[in-house]
């Protein structure tokens, strides 16, 4: 091979991994800018969904979670019990009244839940939203 086209394939191999390092320099680049950018989102978008739902709202559905749990395991004793032969009449009318209030509790965490989700997904809608509008508008 002449001396020439020896020097040309030499200083072909070297840009072309000059341009390799320069996409990847450029690749980790833009990761990390996304990688930023979605943490900043992941955290204001929860922020608003918690301040959209607010403190109250958790606690009250902390508090019925807690009640279905307790009366699961009412449900739990009872049906021990009714095995057992050790609950008479009067105590399977009261059984009747414990079941359609807990009835009632899961109704209302149904729509609790519903309610929940609705905020979340508007929430998140807005922030979305907001972040497009701000971005376009930088360009």
């Amino acid at each position: 091979m002449p001396q020439n086209l020896k020097k040309t394939f030499w200083k072909l191999a070297e840009s072309l991994l000059n341009a390799t390092i320069m996409l990847a320099i450029i690749l980790i680049m833009s990761s990390v800018l996304l990688i930023s950018k979605a943490q900043s989102f992941t955290e204001i978008a929860a922020q608003n969904v918690v301040e959209a739902i607010g403190d109250a709202r958790l606690s009250e559905i902390s508090a019925r979670l807690d009640r279905l749990d307790q009366a699961s395991q009412d449900i739990h004793q009872i049906s021990e019990q009714l095995e057992e032969g050790k609950i008479d009449g009067i105590q399977i009318i009261g059984l009747r009244s414990d079941i359609q209030g807990l009835n009632a509790s899961i109704r209302s965490l149904r729509q609790t839940n519903a309610d929940f989700g609705l905020r979340v997904g508007h929430v998140l809608a807005e922030q979305v939203s907001s972040e497009l509008r701000q971005y376009l508008h930088q360009r």
